[in-house]
């Protein structure tokens, strides 16, 4: 039996649509519009996934911010009561210095060889130099009594857990001092203030411990489980 393909006449056209698998144009089109509408999302949500994910560039870079700042934090309780000058934070302070004590980088194009200007500003400054090392001297004892509580060691570098357990307590005396001293909560008339100062306050003399806390959770990469 004849098939209709074979009673077609030579050189006859078939009627049905030429199809293949390439895309038309209008598919393409549309296919690089919503490229271009995702990729501020994308470009995001990867930035995001780096930043949070431990063990990656990023993620080291803002834990090692976050670990600054806490110093700093901490230090400027110190930097307020040994310079007697105004807060480095602006949080529940009436005055601050302001970002002028924050270092810069400007562009200097008259120096071909070299056109960056770095301005360390008050990082160069002795005073907060002083607050910096006693504040982070503060903090190591501190940190070296919470590792002799967590894990009950008899004793550190030849001294006794009595001694270091009376020392971190003169340590954590003297950083409560420093710190409500240069930011008293009875400076507000307002209650609210004045809880919100108090708990700032404890914040600052932890604020060190707990960057550092972040910075090594940022730094070390997650081990795989096994199931």
């Amino acid at each position: 039996m004849a098939t209709p393909e074979a009673n077609r006449p030579v050189g006859a056209t078939t009627n049905r649509p030429f199809s293949n698998n390439r895309p038309s144009a209008i598919q393409t089109f549309v296919t690089w519009l919503w490229i271009i509408i995702g990729f501020i999302p994308r470009l995001l949500a990867y930035i995001f996934r780096e930043l949070t994910t431990p063990g990656t560039a990023a993620a080291i870079t803002v834990g090692g911010l976050i670990f600054l700042c806490g110093v700093l934090m901490s230090a400027d309780n110190y930097w307020q009561m040994w310079s007697q000058q105004p807060a480095l934070f602006h949080f529940f302070e009436k005055q601050w210095l302001g970002w002028g004590w924050f270092p810069t980088i400007t562009l200097n194009l008259s120096r071909w060889w070299f056109p960056l200007n770095f301005k360390m500003a008050l990082l160069t400054n002795g005073n907060l130099i002083f607050a910096l090392v006693i504040s982070c001297a503060v903090q190591m004892i501190q940190s070296a009594a919470v590792r002799n509580l967590a894990f009950k060691s008899k004793s550190i570098g030849g001294i006794s857990a009595r001694t270091i357990g009376l020392i971190s307590i003169g340590s954590w005396v003297f950083d409560f001092i420093m710190a409500f001293a240069s930011r008293s909560i009875f400076q507000f008339d307002d209650p609210g203030m004045r809880i919100g100062c108090f708990f700032y306050n404890l914040f600052s003399i932890f604020a060190a411990e707990l960057g550092y806390i972040i910075f090594e959770m940022m730094k070390t990469p997650n081990s795989p489980t096994n199931d």
